[in-house]
């Protein structure tokens, strides 16, 4: 995998003093309280057009910069199996320009980190705040997050969100978001398959190439509205053909070996990786943010 780091400049909403930031994460790592200390007293809650699926939208101010925060519902795959994770994908493709921001799990980073592989391959600009870290640390179970940077090219931001704790380093950080550059091989097969997709889908796609490839290799029916308003009919009966060839040479569930795939490489990175090793008796959290905002990640 590719370690370097792809910038990219920020979008014009963001050179302009405005922008958009989405958060998204899985269920229960502390998302919603996030969103209401960056947003504060006044949210407007929606349904989803279309959809009973609840979205919470708010302002945060940063530096004298107004951004609209968009908080998404909390999901375990951006693979859509549920209605949550549906809309939770159709917000990331129709908010073109706007920064990510997931929230992960310092305790069980093997499901958050399913959510991050897939907004690499979705080239989307994201950061990753690594909430409830004091929990993790106290269980000795906290990544080492110089080294998940480095693998993924982003920022790593460690957060206590019910103590407000590296929530402030968020906003400033998110200004610089960058597309990460880590790419996960897939096999032969599947590789050219989604080589062969990707030339068959339209230049302007709404993410990146790879991702909707993915998912459509998958066998993801819900995109076929998208399809329908921006690929050629024959294209689609092409894409056809390359996902029932790649079914057959497979022999199964796409999105299962997919998944598979997936955890089999995070299980890797996470051994990699290691624990930090636990903090001296006496040293406090004042003492470990301090250390951050010293000499931030």
């Amino acid at each position: 995998m590719n370690r370097g780091c792809h910038t990219t400049g920020p979008p014009d909403g963001f050179a302009k003093g405005t922008g958009k930031v989405v958060l998204v994460g899985n269920p229960n790592v502390g998302k919603s309280v996030i969103f209401g200390q960056l947003t504060g007293r006044y949210v407007t809650v929606s349904n989803y057009p279309g959809t009973t699926v609840e979205v919470s939208r708010g302002e945060a101010k940063d530096r004298g910069r107004l951004l609209e925060v968009i908080d998404t519902p909390g999901v375990y795959s951006l693979l859509p199996m549920s209605e949550d994770e549906r809309v939770t994908r159709d917000i990331l493709m129709r908010e073109r320009g706007a920064r990510i921001l997931q929230v992960c799990d310092a305790k069980n980073m093997r499901r958050s980190l399913m959510i991050t592989i897939q907004l690499a391959e979705m080239s989307v600009p994201f950061l990753l705040a690594v909430n409830m870290a004091d929990e993790a640390r106290n269980r000795g179970v906290m990544p080492k997050l110089e080294g998940l940077e480095s693998r993924f090219g982003v920022p790593a931001v460690p957060t206590v969100a019910v103590r407000k704790k590296g929530v402030d380093r968020l906003l400033p950080l998110l200004e610089n978001a960058v597309v990460s550059p880590a790419r996960l091989d897939y096999g032969r097969s599947m590789e050219h398959a989604i080589s062969r997709m990707e030339i068959l889908l339209p230049d302007s796609t709404p993410i990146g190439k790879r991702a909707l490839a993915i998912m459509l290799l998958c066998g993801d029916d819900s995109l076929a509205p998208w399809l329908a308003e921006n690929v050629s009919g024959e294209n689609i009966r092409e894409m056809n053909v390359v996902r029932n060839r790649v079914v057959e040479e497979n022999g199964g569930d796409i999105a299962y070996r997919v998944n598979q795939g997936r955890l089999a490489w995070i299980d890797a990175l996470l051994s990699e990786l290691g624990e930090e090793k636990s903090e001296p008796a006496g040293k406090n959290w004042a003492d470990i943010f301090g250390k951050y905002a010293m000499d931030p990640l």
